[in-house]
């Protein structure tokens, strides 16, 4: 039996692992990261998730109304319906399975010009532009029958998985699958375990996929720089690639039908991404970082803070700042315009330094963990 430890000053500290003490607070975990419901495939990146709405209202031809948990699209545009329960809830085995085809069945009564102000309203602050006909693909999505549909727990007995597992089989157009959310406890800190639960069958690999998903390897998203008129960050892009390559950072290639993307990853954690988004009306080529998520794997001595401050005062995202595109430097995630670095190559050094010293920290502090 595997077992799961928190490492502080040394000692090894086994976690217990303690169901949630009531839905709301699993319900409210997804709300504020709804990425926790992602299933990534080998190799591949799944698109970013944005909630549209908790408890959000689906009503029937005969006027019932219910509330599914949470409404999530990534940003493809394919709706994610999830549905979270907890592991002693007796609901748990089979009438969350009708629950949640009841909510499918329901989901083309929701309008574009609807889902489009709920999402407003749940993200005011938002500064991720989605594009300009994002809202009528996500309403052909649920007129089409396309969608995913997620039951969130913190335990999935058997006898759900091999319901997931049947309906996955069962329904050519919709993903169907778990998520298992356990949550460790020690020394009053709490990790939690990602698990996804069902078969290893995403939308990109159904016989009636969702058209316009594609894996960005390096080709692509080179020709998709040119063929947009942003061919200037073409050699930053390239050499930002190469210098995680050569460090032993895990590329992982981004897989959405718009924009194209790869991901950093070592040991497991998303280091950085590099992306194009539209903002403002405008494609914009950029990198993320989350000081947040960082600082969990560089060290005690290392707060979010310090990688915050670390990055502001950083030569490369002094000049990214020169654009007004640049945004969400005091947010979790980080997202710095590429555009204005392509004339500086004291900017672009710089910005391969902190590829570089990141990988470092992260490396130094995980082989004294060990």
């Amino acid at each position: 039996m595997s077992k799961l430890y928190l490492l502080e000053d040394d000692y090894a500290l086994e976690m217990t692992n303690t169901p949630f003490e009531n839905e709301d607070y699993l319900q409210r975990i997804i709300e504020k990261t709804p990425d926790l419901v992602a299933r990534p495939t080998e190799g591949q990146t799944p698109p970013r998730h944005f909630l549209v709405k908790r408890e959000k209202s689906a009503k029937a031809p005969d006027s019932t109304e219910l509330s599914l948990d949470h409404l999530i699209v990534d940003a493809d545009g394919i709706p994610v319906l999830v549905e979270a329960k907890r592991g002693s809830n007796t609901q748990i085995r089979r009438l969350v399975i009708a629950q949640i085809l009841d909510y499918a069945c329901r989901a083309s009564s929701w309008t574009a010009e609807e889902l489009e102000r709920d999402f407003k309203a749940t993200n005011p602050n938002s500064d991720f532009e989605l594009p300009k006909d994002f809202w009528d693909k996500v309403k052909k999505h649920l007129d089409d029958g396309e969608f995913r549909l997620v039951i969130a727990a913190d335990d999935i007995p058997v006898s759900l998985r091999m319901l997931i597992e049947f309906l996955d089989k069962a329904m050519p157009k919709i993903e169907v699958y778990g998520v298992e959310l356990r949550p460790y406890v020690s020394n009053g800190k709490t990790m939690l375990f990602s698990s996804i639960v069902g078969n290893a069958t995403s939308m990109t690999e159904k016989p009636t996929a969702v058209k316009g998903r594609r894996t960005w390897d390096d080709e692509a998203f080179s020709q998709y720089l040119h063929a947009n008129g942003l061919q200037k960050v073409v050699g930053i892009v390239d050499a930002i690639r190469s210098e995680a390559v050569k460090l032993g950072y895990e590329k992982v290639l981004g897989q959405g039908a718009f924009f194209p993307s790869f991901l950093a990853k070592l040991n497991g954690l998303r280091v950085f991404t590099v992306s194009v988004w539209e903002y403002g009306g405008n494609l914009v080529p950029s990198i993320e970082i989350c000081p947040e998520q960082l600082s969990v794997f560089m060290g005690e001595d290392w707060p979010a803070e310090r990688v915050r401050s670390y990055l502001l005062d950083s030569a490369w995202l002094a000049k990214a700042k020169e654009s007004s595109s640049t945004r969400g430097l005091d947010k979790m995630w980080m997202m710095a315009d590429l555009t204005p670095l392509a004339d500086s190559p004291e900017a672009i050094k710089s910005l391969i330094e902190t590829i570089a010293f990141l990988h470092l920290r992260i490396t130094e502090n995980t082989t004294r963990s060990e």
